[in-house]
C-alpha cells in the first residue's frame, strides 16, 4: 500500500487484437491471463485490488482479475513465495504476445519505472509509485514512437531535467507531469524544449516549481 487513503490498486492494459499477458513471478512460477474483449471491440487485462477488499483483510488483500468471457471480475490469490515473506523486492516481469497500446498502473508500490520497452504504446498512465528509485528510463521510453499521451504523476524523486524523451515527441496532445518536475533552474531544466511539442492541447505541471510563464508556451498553438 503507498497511501493509506488509496487501496484502490489497478494495472490495466490494452490491445486491439486478442493475446495473453505472460507473467514470471521471478522463482520459476509463470501464469498466463487472457485479454479479453471489451464493447469498444478493443482486448484489456485488469488486475485490480478493491478498497472495501483491503478494509476487510488489510493482511491479504484480494486481486480481481476479469473472467474470459468478460462477465465479471473473479478473486485471484495473490502469488504465494516460498518463503512466505512480503518485505522483500522481487522482480516480476509481464511480457505480451500481442501489441499493447494502452497502459495504466495505479497506487502501486514498485521500486523500478514499470514500462521498459512497449514499441506499439500510444497511452501512457503511471501515477502514485513513489518508491521508484532508479528514475525513468528514457532511452527505453524513446522506443514507444507512437505516444501520444503522457499522464505521470507522484513517481519517485523530482527530476531537474524534463527528459529529451518525452519533449521531442511532437504527436503528443497530452501531457500531465503532476508532482514530478523540479523547474526552478528553467535554463538547465530543458523545459523550453516544451516548444518543440506542438500538437499539445493539455499541458499539466502542478506542483513543478515553475514560478513564471514562458514564452516558449507560445510556442505551441493548439494548446487550450
Amino acid at each position: 500500500i503507498v497511501d493509506y487513503g488509496a487501496f484502490n490498486r489497478n494495472l490495466r492494459f490494452s490491445a486491439n487484437n486478442p493475446g495473453f499477458v505472460d507473467v514470471d513471478w521471478g522463482d520459476g512460477t509463470k501464469d498466463q491471463y487472457p485479454l479479453v474483449k471489451i464493447s469498444d471491440g478493443s482486448y484489456r487485462i485488469v488486475f485490480r485490488s478493491l478498497d472495501i477488499e483491503y478494509k476487510k483483510n488489510p493482511d491479504d488483500t484480494t486481486w480481481w482479475f476479469r473472467k474470459e468471457d468478460g462477465s465479471q471480475y473473479v478473486p485471484i490469490d495473490n502469488h504465494a513465495y516460498a518463503d512466505g515473506r512480503r518485505d522483500v523486492q522481487r522482480a516480476v516481469s509481464i511480457d505480451f504476445t500481442c501489441d499493447i497500446y494502452y497502459a495504466n498502473i495505479q497506487i502501486c508500490k514498485m521500486t523500478s519505472f514499470p514500462i521498459v520497452d512497449i514499441p506499439g504504446l500510444e497511452f501512457l498512465i503511471v501515477s502514485h509509485t513513489l518508491y521508484v528509485n532508479d528514475g525513468i528510463p528514457v532511452d527505453k521510453l524513446s522506443r514507444s514512437k507512437k505516444l501520444i499521451y503522457i499522464d505521470l504523476q507522484n513517481i519517485g524523486q523530482r527530476m531537474t531535467v524534463i527528459p529529451e524523451a518525452i519533449t521531442s515527441k511532437t504527436e503528443v496532445y497530452y501531457l500531465n507531469m503532476f508532482n514530478m518536475l523540479d523547474l526552478r533552474d528553467i535554463e538547465y531544466s530543458g523545459i523550453r524544449n516544451i516548444k518543440n511539442m506542438k500538437n499539445l492541447q493539455t499541458l499539466e505541471l502542478s506542483s513543478c516549481y515553475l514560478d513564471r510563464y514562458i514564452k516558449e508556451f507560445n510556442d505551441l498553438p493548439k494548446l487550450t
